[in-house]
């Protein structure tokens, strides 16, 4: 009986397709800069209610070791989350430049800047010029670092050009901007 049953689903993969359901955020880049933008924003206001939290440890009065006591262990979070979201972004300056889409080249690019400079300011010599290239086409599992200097230099470089792609006409309005909503003035202010 069972394999009369199993020999009958010869279209169970067709059948069972949501056509609802995203099968790749990685070509759509909506998707790509939602979550990119969720995950920083995340990142970023987690972080400062982590050091908030350990600046009122400091004031607290500390009677009872077991009740005021922050047990913080890893911090490596910061770092992966921007790495992971550099990746994405990194994806979406593709499509963006295999589309002829400048607004979302120009919008991961600047992400991308405020990442790289948050993790520069935290930790001074960081992976950047060969960051998110760990990939089928450029298999760098393991980045070298950057100096903090040339990180810099290059920030300001990577702001000119998305200040530059953002400055032609009729450029289109993005999708998927849970920070601006699209307006592409805003995103040369960020």
């Amino acid at each position: 009986m069972l394999l009369i049953s199993i020999g009958a689903c010869t279209k169970f993969e067709v059948v069972n397709d949501n056509p609802d359901v995203a099968t790749s955020i990685n070509n759509n880049p909506e998707l790509l800069l939602t979550n990119a933008q969720r995950n920083s924003i995340n990142r970023a206001v987690g972080d400062a209610w982590s050091e908030g939290n350990l600046m009122a440890q400091y004031g607290a009065r500390i009677v009872f070791t077991e009740f005021d006591l922050f047990n913080w262990g890893t911090q490596s979070g910061t770092w992966e989350s921007h790495y992971l979201t550099i990746r994405d972004l990194a994806a979406l300056r593709q499509i963006g430049e295999n589309t002829g889409n400048n607004s979302y080249e120009a919008v991961a690019l600047i992400m991308q800047t405020w990442l790289f400079q948050m993790l520069t300011d935290m930790w001074g010599d960081i992976p950047y010029t060969e960051a998110a290239k760990a990939s089928a086409m450029e298999p760098i599992f393991q980045p070298s670092y950057d100096m903090q200097q040339n990180i810099y230099s290059g920030l300001l470089a990577d702001l000119e050009k998305a200040n530059t792609l953002l400055g032609g006409t009729g450029l289109p309005k993005i999708k998927g901007d849970i920070m601006f909503d699209g307006d592409l003035v805003k995103w040369r202010k960020f």
